[in-house]
């Protein structure tokens, strides 16, 4: 794929699109206080954007250079292996969660997998043209989910019980700390979007526009999960689709079954999410030259991403297991942890001339 510049405001839009789009709802022990849970992780985003920010500002050049200068080279190196194969299982689940959703919620007599290899070659197909194009249509997906948002949020309001804000037992901040690590650990996939940081032409009003990013979460999410907890309660179940439930109830117009909506936004969101997790892991292994530089390269990774789907379990239960128990550490890991340690050392060494 050809890379071209794009903006701070795409970049951001992207980062939005992929972390608003994620089960980010995963209520946990935190039930009616489960709307608080963003401002937990709203403001761990922003530092996280700063942290970033300060890497990549002193040791300009792409991620992946900053891992070989801060880690050295076999270091920065060997970690950026576990990078890429972390890119080819995240976008596997999300094909196994795409998988679910179309036979448990869309169209459960429809075979599945019809489905995943039309989205397989249509990101296929578009990986080989314009990563810019791929990004346009991330905005027009973004555009659409905010108008289904705002329609699906305003419409809810007269379902909404308040009797399920009345907390079932005595608030506690251990479980609120709960909710907010399932969600804040399932969005931090979001950040691998700094490997195409080096793509932003113009950083020059970045703090800004990540504080808008940050609070935009904030207010997002804190309206959807208020609207969603007082329409279903607290028993509500993390859904990558947070528009979902409420169009089975509301109607437009006299017309029910609103979740027709969902249908062609769904797959939307799974393709900008499967497509960009795709296009960096390629830029990675093509950055550290583990696999040949090839038109095909992201074939290469799109089809290991599959592979690994053939392995993941099938019921939506398992899968919430599987995404809990192996991409949630693994989400910590690479997108929280390992950029404190980068942000620490970054603090104590001077900047060395890029390689």
């Amino acid at each position: 794929m050809k890379a071209e510049k794009i903006t701070l405001f795409q970049f951001f839009v992207l980062f939005i699109l992929l972390v608003y789009a994620s089960p980010v709802y995963l209520i946990g022990g935190a039930k009616s206080f489960a709307y608080l849970t963003p401002a937990l992780t709203a403001p761990a985003a922003l530092l996280l954007f700063l942290m970033f920010n300060f890497i990549l500002t002193k040791f300009p050049g792409p991620l992946t250079g900053a891992f070989d200068r801060l880690l050295g080279k076999v270091t920065g190196r060997a970690v950026l292996v576990f990078y890429l194969l972390w890119l080819t299982i995240i976008p596997a689940c999300y094909l196994d969660e795409f998988n679910a959703n179309i036979t448990n919620n869309m169209s459960p007599n429809m075979d599945g997998f019809l489905f995943l290899a039309i989205m397989s070659a249509l990101i296929s197909y578009a990986l080989h043209g314009r990563f810019t194009t791929v990004v346009y249509t991330g905005l027009f997906i973004a555009l659409a989910g905010f108008i289904a948002f705002i329609l699906n949020n305003f419409l809810s309001i007269p379902l909404i019980d308040f009797v399920n804000f009345r907390p079932a037992e005595v608030f506690d901040p251990a479980s609120l700390l709960e909710a907010g690590y399932k969600s804040g650990g399932r969005m931090l996939f979001g950040f691998s979007i700094f490997f195409l940081y080096d793509f932003v032409r113009d950083r020059s009003k970045y703090i800004k526009a990540a504080a808008v990013c940050s609070v935009s979460y904030f207010l997002l999410s804190t309206v959807n999960i208020f609207v969603m907890l007082g329409v279903f309660g607290e028993n509500l179940m993390a859904s990558l689709d947070p528009y979902y439930p409420a169009c089975r109830e509301i109607s437009v117009f006299g017309i029910d079954k609103t979740e027709i909506l969902s249908f062609f936004l769904i797959p939307a969101i799974y393709f900008m999410i499967i497509a960009s997790l795709i296009f960096i892991a390629a830029k990675i292994a093509r950055e550290i030259k583990i696999l040949p530089n090839s038109v095909f390269l992201t074939d290469v990774i799109l089809l290991l991403a599959l592979g690994v789907f053939l392995l993941l379990p099938g019921e939506r239960t398992k899968i919430s297991e599987v995404m809990n128990s192996v991409s949630l550490p693994l989400n910590i890991i690479f997108c929280a942890v390992i950029p404190v340690i980068l942000f620490i050392i970054a603090l104590i060494k001077k900047p060395a001339p890029a390689e």
